[in-house]
C-alpha cells in the first residue's frame, strides 16, 4: 500500500510540474493534443523566457477546430508542428501543457524560440481572404462592425492571456514578441504575422505589449480599435 501511494504521490508532483494551475487564471479550456508528435515523441520541456504571438492565416477556422486539425499522428496524416494555445472571440484553448515544447517558428533556426517561448495563435475571422500568402486582400474591411467585434474580442483572450503567462512565468513585456519580430531577431522562420494584420486595426506590438502591461497593472482596459 505505500509503495502504490508513494508512485500517486511521485505521479501527482511529476504532473504538476508539467501542468502547473493557478487560481486567476482567464477562462481556459484545456484540450490536450496527446497524439500530436509535439505532445508524444518531444517529451522535452523548457523554461518560458518568451511568449510568441501569430496568427494562422486560416480564416474562419476558430480555437476549438484546430484540434481535429492538428491532434493526429504521422501516419494518421499528422504534423511535427503545434502551439501552445489558441484564442478567437469567444475561447482560449490550451492544446499543449506550458512547460511542454512546442514547434511554431521553423526549424534550423540559430537561437529557435521554440526552445524559449510559449507559442499562442490567435485565429482569423472568416471575412478575411488573401491576396498572396502574406497580403490581406483590400476587400477585408477593418471598420466593418463585424470585423471590429471580432477582433477586440479575440485581442482583448490574447491580452488576458499574455498577462497571466507573463505573470506566471515572470517573463517581461519585451520578451513578447510576434512571428515577424522573432524572424528579425534571428530566432525565427521569415512569416509576417501579427504585423499584416494588426495594423489594419491600429494595433502594433508596442501597443499590445502596452495593453498586456495595463492588464498586469489591474487597470480597465476599453478594447475598442
Amino acid at each position: 500500500m505505500r509503495s502504490i501511494i508513494k508512485k500517486i504521490f511521485i505521479y501527482s508532483l511529476s504532473t504538476l510540474l508539467v501542468y502547473p494551475c493557478f487560481a486567476d487564471s482567464p477562462d481556459i479550456k484545456t484540450k490536450w493534443m496527446d497524439k500530436n508528435p509535439c505532445f508524444t515523441s518531444e517529451k522535452r520541456t523548457i523554461k518560458p523566457t518568451g511568449i510568441m504571438v501569430h496568427s494562422t492565416a486560416s480564416p474562419g477556422v476558430m480555437a476549438l477546430d484546430w484540434y481535429d486539425r492538428w491532434n493526429k499522428t504521422l501516419e494518421e496524416g499528422g504534423q511535427e508542428a503545434a502551439v501552445h494555445a489558441f484564442v478567437d472571440d469567444k475561447n482560449i484553448v490550451q492544446y499543449l501543457p506550458w512547460r511542454l515544447r512546442s514547434w511554431h517558428c521553423g526549424r534550423g533556426v540559430n537561437g529557435s524560440c521554440n526552445d524559449t517561448c510559449i507559442s499562442i495563435e490567435m485565429c482569423e475571422p472568416a471575412s478575411i481572404t488573401y491576396s498572396d500568402p502574406n497580403t490581406i486582400d483590400e476587400s477585408y474591411n477593418p471598420d466593418d462592425p463585424d470585423n471590429k467585434a471580432y477582433f477586440n474580442a479575440a485581442l482583448k483572450n490574447m491580452v488576458e492571456l499574455c498577462a497571466y503567462l507573463a505573470k506566471k512565468f515572470e517573463i517581461s513585456l519585451d520578451n513578447i514578441i510576434c512571428h515577424k519580430e522573432g524572424h528579425q531577431k534571428g530566432i525565427a522562420s521569415d512569416h509576417v504575422d501579427v504585423l499584416h494584420w494588426w495594423p489594419l486595426h491600429k494595433v502594433d506590438m508596442d501597443i499590445f505589449r502596452d495593453l498586456v502591461g495595463q492588464e498586469l497593472d489591474g487597470q480597465t482596459i476599453d478594447y475598442n480599435f
